[in-house]
């Protein structure tokens, strides 16, 4: 089978148990693991990778340091051999679920995660930062991210973010290629795949984004404040803004920033 038949065979529900299973290291990226899983499913690999002829090969190791077996991939294009037959070597029996949840390993091995559509930058920033200098230049990123295109938030009412002790700013998208179903995704991605603890920011600021041509209904958007008013924490002050990106077509993305 290739890997884009592994992963269109499979469930990411059944898949989260055996990332749970391997550490703490795979779990709290489970959220990130689920929108690379969905969106490379739905990639239309017609005519794209047909020339694609170098198999992915799954192999068991042995690490002299910790003194332990480990599996590992052999993919150095991670999202470029969707197409490649999948051949797991020395004979050790995996289920589709378990290839699958060793191919998406090494978005965490590699340090992919951080690229995956460009979101995950400087998810927590704090006083300990390197030096002021490096700490300010990433507050003003994510200030710029919170005010492009969209009238919801001006940049002189964020000043505050510079003075605040500490920062996490992550973005969510949904991957549902159903408009009917992109809401439900997103309430079911940080309900059950989101592992961060958001208790301890008294101040999130959120900016949901959609192209112009499917904005958030009335009753998308009732639903979702609904819902992330009751995920975070009851006593915290919540802003919610709204804008525009032209590329995420019927999908919906928003940046979710806590502060304190």
């Amino acid at each position: 089978m290739t890997l884009k038949e592994i992963l269109d065979s499979c469930d990411f529900k059944d898949i989260a148990p055996i990332i749970v299973e391997k550490g703490a290291e795979w779990a709290k990226s489970l959220h990130v693991l689920k929108q690379i899983y969905d969106g490379c499913r739905y990639i239309d690999t017609e005519g794209i990778y047909e020339n694609q002829t170098e198999a992915i090969s799954i192999c068991k190791c042995f690490d002299d340091e910790l003194q332990e077996y480990y599996i590992t991939t052999s993919c150095d294009d991670l999202f470029g051999k969707l197409t490649s037959e999948i051949v797991v070597k020395e004979g050790f029996p995996l289920t589709n679920e378990e290839i699958a949840a060793y191919w998406l390993w090494e978005f965490i091995y590699h340090d992919l995660i951080i690229d995956f559509d460009g979101y995950y930058f400087d998810k927590e920033i704090g006083i300990t930062d390197s030096s002021n200098l490096n700490r300010m230049a990433k507050v003003e990123h994510s200030i710029r991210r919170l005010t492009v295109n969209t009238k919801s938030f001006k940049r002189d009412e964020l000043k505050y973010l510079f003075d605040t002790k500490w920062i996490f700013n992550d973005t969510y998208k949904s991957h549902s290629y159903d408009i009917k179903k992109r809401v439900d995704y997103l309430i079911d991605l940080l309900s059950n795949y989101e592992s961060f603890d958001f208790s301890q920011f008294t101040h999130f600021l959120l900016m949901f984004r959609t192209s112009s041509e499917y904005p958030l209904s009335q009753e998308e958007t009732e639903a979702l404040q609904t819902f992330l008013r009751q995920y975070l924490p009851k006593s915290a002050n919540i802003r919610f803004g709204y804008g525009i990106d032209e590329n995420l077509r019927t999908e919906i993305s928003f940046l979710l920033l806590g502060s304190y």
